[in-house]
């Protein structure tokens, strides 16, 4: 009981799973509430389905998890792309010094 003497979980909404005919299990919200009138103290629940809304939440979490990944694929892409072409290019110059006979230096091997 609460200091005011409602039970503590009065007007809070609680995730349950409840179980349909068919046996299988559905996410739920419980809402309980109490009300008293001169007829006495009455207690109430509302259960709603949220099957339609987790799903949502869980396709949201999947979305972003999508845009997490493309956007570490795209900085490797980037990253991949930018040693290639350095190092195609550090060839290039190794290359066109052997060509001309001069000797270029190079941290990537000898030339000749």
């Amino acid at each position: 009981m609460g200091a005011t003497g409602e039970p503590a979980l009065m007007g809070t909404v609680l995730e349950l799973y409840g179980l349909r005919k068919d046996g299988r299990e559905f996410p739920l919200e419980l809402t309980l509430s109490t009300w008293t009138s001169v007829e006495g103290r009455f207690y109430g629940g509302i259960i709603r389905d949220i099957t339609s809304a987790s799903g949502r939440a869980s396709a949201a979490q999947t979305a972003a998890e999508l845009a997490q990944s493309n956007t570490e694929l795209a900085q490797f892409a980037y990253v991949a792309s930018h040693d290639r072409r350095s190092r195609c290019g550090q060839c290039r110059v190794a290359c066109s010094c052997c060509n001309s006979g001069t000797r270029a230096s190079s941290t990537h091997g000898p030339t000749n």
